[in-house]
């Protein structure tokens, strides 16, 4: 029966040490997908109304006109007789997504003929930090700033440009 027990036990540690290694090594393998959807959509902006300071009237000094970016123009040292407004922009581009706006950082020039004017202190609605497009990836901002007039600016209709740049953020 000592025998008997013996062969057994050493017959159920043989088995074991040949299954164990197998059961141990027993393994599955398989692969994941990956998917990515990379969008070729650009960023456009429009620029939909102008930026107006009016009609002014100048006094004897230098004065300036500020449109701000919401709200009403004021003036100092000149006459608002027909108040101007900020400047409409609409941006486009994939929806949600995170955008900056860039305002001109040095002053534009506004002429009429040989005369000239300094427009700076560009400002936009909603502060100075980034912007999200909406769900249907639109999103709108003004840009107001400051027309510097001089003393006795002659009269004439003045023009200009400024550049304002969206890009994502």
């Amino acid at each position: 029966m000592k025998l008997r027990f013996c062969n057994t036990v050493l017959l159920t540690v043989a088995l074991s040490a040949l299954l164990l290694p197998a059961l141990a090594r027993a393994q599955a393998t398989d692969t994941g997908d990956i998917s990515v959807t990379i969008q070729n959509q650009a960023i456009t902006l429009t620029n939909d109304t102008t930026l107006a300071f009016g009609t002014i009237l100048p006094f004897g000094r230098p004065g300036t006109a500020v449109v701000p970016s919401s709200g009403a123009e004021s003036g100092s040292n000149v006459f608002i007789s027909v108040p101007g407004d900020s400047a409409g922009w609409s941006v486009t581009g994939v929806p949600n997504s995170p955008y900056a706006i860039t305002l001109p950082s040095s002053p534009a020039v506004v002429t009429s003929g040989t005369n000239s004017m300094n427009v700076d202190t560009f400002t936009r609605t909603g502060g100075t930090g980034q912007v999200f497009l909406d769900a249907a990836g639109k999103s709108a901002f003004k840009v107001g700033a400051t027309l510097h007039v001089g003393a006795n600016q002659p009269a004439g209709v003045y023009t200009g440009t400024y550049t304002v740049t969206v890009a994502y953020n």
